[in-house]
């Protein structure tokens, strides 16, 4: 038996809803969201991705008839 499936045991008699809002909360905890320290993106990581997208990006600021902030 793994963790996961012994803590999914450990919490069976807490309502799907709680047990959706925990696992949420623990994502954003996880990712930093909460304590507001999220990591920076490196330039040439950000660089990269710009370029792989950029004709993505161009052809759904044509397509919204708007400027998008991230071109």
């Amino acid at each position: 038996l793994n963790a996961k499936d012994t803590l999914r045991k450990l919490f069976s008699w807490v309502p799907e809803g709680a047990r959706r809002k925990f696992a949420q909360v623990e994502q954003k905890i996880r990712w930093g969201i909460i304590s507001g320290d999220k990591p920076l993106m490196d330039i040439e990581d950000r660089n990269y991705l710009r370029d792989i997208y950029q004709e993505h990006n161009r052809n759904l600021a044509q397509f919204l008839e708007r400027d998008l902030p991230w071109i």
